[in-house]
């Protein structure tokens, strides 16, 4: 459908704005009052003096891609954001991420999600922008995206000017990590606008976070709030104007987040439609962090430098349906469980090489192509090809893994190399092939034993200690809109060293410290609800098993499984969590 902003009703907007007396909310800063000044209202007053009429054609979202995007356009037209020089900072956002989602849609192997396909609020019931904030990070978890884009127009006085990012920070390495590589590839292609400037860099606050960023972290998710240009500056102000650019910033997003995910223009001549497969892959590298993304038989990592590669992602852009999975033997770990579709495998941030590498194929991939692999590891150099779930590399010998190559071949077709030596052990090397005629994976893991279990025993208003719960039973109530105010946590039977611990967010109190191993996290005798819940592992029961949970939260019913120390529940909502569930998976 075709969407026309009309003068008409941004006149009225404005004219609302000209009769407010009170303050009223501007950016999405977390731990800000929120507040604007009576001088900085003035400002809200100008109209738009570009682009007037423009017609913004909404399509569908593209299909089942491998990568899932969600694009939102900072604030909407009853939450308005800044205004400054004649610009209304949501009519802006939504241009840009407009022209951005058109842009990613191009591309093969994305799925791009939108908060909204108008520039009107979504969800005009809620009084706050921090309340939509919050439903469009959670619509984009339920979703399962990869990364969640915020995007912004700035003001500041007059004084500031050029393009930011700001992403995670460092509390949680990972996602801050991975955010800061996408982060830098966007700002990248931004650098290319004319006249633009990027000097500003990819930035993050240490004690107060942009609440998009936080709320994507608990739920595991990447993100990065982009301030394109500050409208209250007249040499940003004038980029603004001029014809074309809101569509370069929208374009210049979109290739960056593609670039940094290996993407490839759908259709003839690129990745997707009925083009050729392309298996896509990067590594993370001693003192380099990420790598870009290769494709198809290139090499990832560094030969000659002594660096080890510490963690890999693999993903793959086909027409036919399937995927790719693969798992690392990690220094001091072993055999991690298996990853997919762009999962990390491996670790970040403890200094732990890789040693060896499986990959296979799944669903109809498999019946099309064979997967083959090749590492280079320390002493040795490159070793031979191993295909469709053998081992490639070493194990029990100290050696890291340096670099890879991955490539597929349709069935059956030539070797891209010898196979012989392909994994290494103290006993002797092992030749990368498997039985003619098929792919051979692993068998899965064996399930977790009988004997191990999850206990839980929640306390909930009303009637105190429930009484335990185990192994993914529910602990709690529906229905009756009680609030769960503590609960206790413990493993039994374990068969390796190892506890859990855990973490509650107790209304006015915040988050209150970890607890191990059954002992009380919340209050009792307060009546506190609890608003969220982090769970995880530790010892080597943490390396075998994963632990997932659910919760059951006031005017939601039952919220997506999470699992290993993400948010179960929404820190901003103020909605109480009325009931659990608990399970162990093995790795």
């Amino acid at each position: 459908m075709n969407i026309t902003r009309m003068n008409v009703r941004k006149l009225l907007a404005i004219l609302l704005l000209i009769s407010l007396s009170m303050t009223i909310p501007t950016s999405a800063l977390a731990g800000n009052n929120g507040k604007m000044t009576e001088e900085e209202i003035r400002e809200l007053v100008a109209d738009m003096q570009s682009e007037d009429n423009q017609t913004v054609s909404i399509q569908p979202m593209s299909g089942t891609g491998n990568i899932v995007v969600m694009l939102t356009a900072g604030h909407c037209s009853q939450h308005t954001g800044a205004a400054a020089s004649g610009f209304v900072e949501h009519e802006l956002n939504f241009r840009v991420r407009e022209y951005a989602r058109q842009e990613l849609q191009r591309y093969a192997g994305v799925t791009v999600l939108v908060d909204r396909p108008t520039v009107q609020c979504r969800w005009p019931h809620f009084t706050t922008w921090q309340q939509c904030v919050s439903e469009r990070v959670q619509y984009a978890h339920s979703r399962g995206a990869h990364l969640f884009v915020d995007m912004h127009f700035n003001t500041v006085g007059g004084g500031q000017r050029g393009s930011e990012i700001f992403i995670q920070n460092p509390q949680h390495p990972q996602i801050h990590q991975q955010s800061r590589q996408v982060a830098n590839a966007v700002l990248t292609q931004l650098a290319r606008i004319n006249g633009l400037q990027t000097t500003r860099g990819v930035r993050w606050h240490n004690d107060r976070q942009f609440i998009s960023n936080r709320l994507s972290t608990e739920f595991g998710m990447n993100s990065m709030l982009i301030e394109y240009a500050f409208m209250d500056n007249a040499q940003d102000a004038a980029l603004i104007r001029t014809p074309g650019f809101l569509r370069q910033l929208g374009v210049a997003t979109a290739t960056g987040i593609a670039n940094h995910y290996g993407l490839r223009l759908a259709g003839p001549g690129g990745g997707g439609g009925t083009t050729p497969s392309r298996i896509n892959y990067s590594v993370h590298t001693q003192n380099l962090g990420w790598l870009p993304f290769v494709s198809n038989g290139a090499l990832a990592g560094t030969t000659g430098r002594s660096l080890r590669t510490e963690a890999i992602r693999v993903n793959i852009h086909s027409a036919f349906a399937g995927g790719v999975e693969y798992r690392t033997h990690v220094q001091n770990v072993g055999w991690q469980g298996w990853r997919r579709n762009g999962e990390i495998s491996g670790t970040t941030g403890r200094s732990l090489r890789l040693e060896a590498l499986e990959l296979r194929l799944t669903g109809a991939l498999a019946t099309r192509y064979d997967i083959w692999y090749r590492v280079h590891i320390q002493n040795f150099g490159w070793l031979g090809w191993a295909r469709n779930g053998a081992s490639a590399g070493s194990a029990g010998m100290s050696l890291r893994m340096e670099a890879v190559q991955i490539r597929l071949v349709p069935r059956g077709g030539a070797w891209p190399g010898s196979p012989d030596g392909a994994f290494r052990t103290p006993r002797g090397a092992i030749s990368g092939t498997t039985p003619p005629g098929g792919s051979t994976p692993p068998p899965p893991p064996p399930p977790p034993p009988p004997a191990v279990s999850i206990s839980y025993n929640s306390h909930l208003a009303g009637i105190g200690w429930q009484g335990i719960r185990t192994n993914g039973a529910t602990s709690g109530t529906t229905g009756q809109n009680r609030r769960m105010e503590a609960i206790r946590i413990s493993l039994a039977n374990t068969p390796v060293a190892g506890g859990v611990r855990y973490q509650v967010l107790s209304r006015g109190l915040g988050w209150l410290p970890w607890v191990t191993n059954g002992n009380q996290a919340g209050t009792t005798g307060q009546a506190r609800p609890v608003d969220g819940i982090r769970i995880e592992l530790t010892g080597a029961m943490a390396s075998q098993f994963h632990v997932e949970y659910r919760v059951h939260q006031s005017g939601h019913g039952w919220l997506s499984w999470v699992r290993n120390g993400a948010t179960a529940g929404w820190s901003l909502q103020g909605r109480q969590l009325e009931a659990i569930e608990i399970r162990l998976v093995r790795r």
